[in-house]
């Protein structure tokens, strides 16, 4: 299976690759030319790190370590300088999808982060440089049990930063964007972007194109399918469209990025099994063409790498690449791509301009209303069944919840019938126990009195005895008495 975490990050720029990258977590290491030997830059053991560019070529990269210590590192060409950002007491907090876009004005670094006590209430949080400071934000929250990044981020050539995130919307989500403006320094408010219906496989990837245009992927589903949806902004300001399903599969997709080149928009799917491509011409991004039919590759996935990229590489422009190259790190579907053609599923009529009269530009307008408006009842109707279908799932784990909770409920049952059997055995025992403490207290206490009254016996007959003595003894006085008396008579 494809690597999808802690991704070796490539930089191109002017046709020089530079590489920075985490062997087994183990540290960081830079590679600044693919022919000289890689500097380690950071020893200890590494949970996550990303790295960007600025317009000048200087680097910032920040790392999360074991130990919950936050770091930024920047390049300006000659020599990295570090700063410690953030201590975190592991115990009571936890940082995790840490990304970083580098302008010429400050790092922005966006992770999630959250109170060990409230397991599944993340913050979007951001820390940038202001004013020789580190400000601290927080852009958003979102309650979320599944182990995804629930935000992209992504920059245009004026710097400005685009914030692509998830947000709570009942039963599901809201996709919404803001954008940081390099001019005032602040973000705008969040617009809402399309909805998400489900986020257990969810994964998004959003360019900004050379005329400022948004687009973005996300992994979602589609009735019952597992799908990649699109959706293309053309500005800030431009109106709402609906986003459209690039390819749909009944097993999970894992990952999807985009690619542009100067003719064509593809798109990347990866499933457990498979690697899938599909792609649409630049021209017919505003037209009614669609994506072609995705087409599985044929990779074998223990050759194909998967790296982040940074840098103006010139001849596309992406955030992800997938390559069985090593040495250049080309995508695995550019060669010849650029050749091909396109085939639109909804071809419109060539008509030369001198053939054209006002009635007929007035159907053509009419005709293209008509199929964005049944484009637009098509997604609606689309999203309805996804609803249907997940409220039927809804339905079904409600019926799940109900017979746990009657299988509970017996469980329950038969423990208080059990417990209450166990109380009346223990107050049983305890009567009986309290009997035979009874029993042993009055035979205990009828000796005790029987040995009283063998002594009391034995004081009586003592008493008798001393009484008969005294009697004697009594008896005998008065007899010398009278021997005295008679004395002293006949003296």
């Amino acid at each position: 299976m494809i690597q999808r975490d802690s991704l070796d990050i490539i930089l191109e720029s002017s046709g020089k690759i530079s590489k920075i990258f985490s062997p087994a977590k183990k540290g960081i290491r830079f590679q600044k030319h693919m022919d000289e030997a890689p500097v380690q830059l950071f020893e200890g053991n590494v949970l996550e790190f990303d790295m960007d560019v600025d317009s000048q070529g200087n680097m910032g990269l920040v790392i999360l370590d074991h130990s919950g210590k936050l770091y930024y590192y920047y390049y300006n060409g000659k020599m990295w300088t570090s700063y410690l950002l953030h201590q975190l007491n592991l115990q009571f907090e936890q940082i995790k999808d840490i990304r970083i876009q580098l302008t010429s004005l400050s790092p922005h670094i966006l992770f999630c982060w959250r109170n060990q006590t409230s397991s599944g209430q993340w913050s979007i949080m951001t820390y940038h440089h202001l004013e020789h400071s580190w400000k601290k934000e927080m852009i958003s929250k979102i309650y979320c049990n599944s182990p995804i990044t629930p935000y992209g981020l992504a920059k245009d050539k004026g710097e400005n930063l685009y914030l692509f995130y998830l947000s709570n919307n009942n039963l599901v989500y809201d996709l919404n964007f803001a954008v940081f403006s390099s001019q005032s320094q602040k973000w705008s408010h969040p617009v809402f972007f399309s909805n998400c219906i489900f986020i257990k496989y969810f994964h998004m990837d959003a360019l900004i194109d050379h005329n400022g245009g948004m687009h973005v992927v996300w992994i979602d589903k589609y009735k019952k399918n597992y799908c990649v949806k699109y959706i293309y902004k053309p500005s800030f300001k431009s109106p709402q469209e609906n986003p459209s399903v690039i390819m749909q599969f009944h097993e999970p997709l894992l990952w999807s990025h985009l690619y542009l080149t100067k003719q064509h928009i593809h798109c990347c799917g990866i499933t457990g099994d498979h690697v899938y491509h599909s792609s649409k011409p630049i021209k017919s991004i505003h037209s009614l063409s669609k994506w072609q039919f995705p087409r599985a590759l044929d990779y074998d996935d223990k050759d194909l790498f998967l790296y982040k990229i940074v840098g103006h590489t010139g001849s596309f422009q992406a955030n992800y690449v997938l390559s069985n190259d090593t040495y250049s790190y080309r995508p695995i579907y550019e060669e010849g791509i650029e050749e091909q053609t396109d085939v639109p599923l909804h071809h419109a009529e060539q008509v030369h301009g001198s053939d054209v009269v006002p009635e007929d530009a007035q159907i053509l307008k009419l005709k293209a209303e008509l199929f964005k408006k049944n484009h637009q009842i098509e997604a609606s109707q689309n999203l309805l069944k996804t609803l249907q279908g997940e409220m039927a799932f809804i339905k079904e784990e409600i019926k799940n919840l109900h017979e746990q909770q009657k299988k509970y409920a017996h469980i329950f049952n038969e423990s208080a019938d059990k417990y209450k059997r166990i109380h009346e055995y223990v107050l049983q025992t305890s009567q009986v126990l309290e009997n035979h403490c009874l029993q042993l207290d009055h035979a205990d206490l009828k000796r005790k009195i029987e040995i009283i009254f063998e002594e009391l016996r034995k004081l009586k007959a003592d008493i008798d005895f001393c009484t008969a003595q005294n009697k004697e003894l009594k008896a005998s006085i008065e007899s010398l008495q009278n021997v005295g008396l008679f004395r002293k008579l006949f003296s």
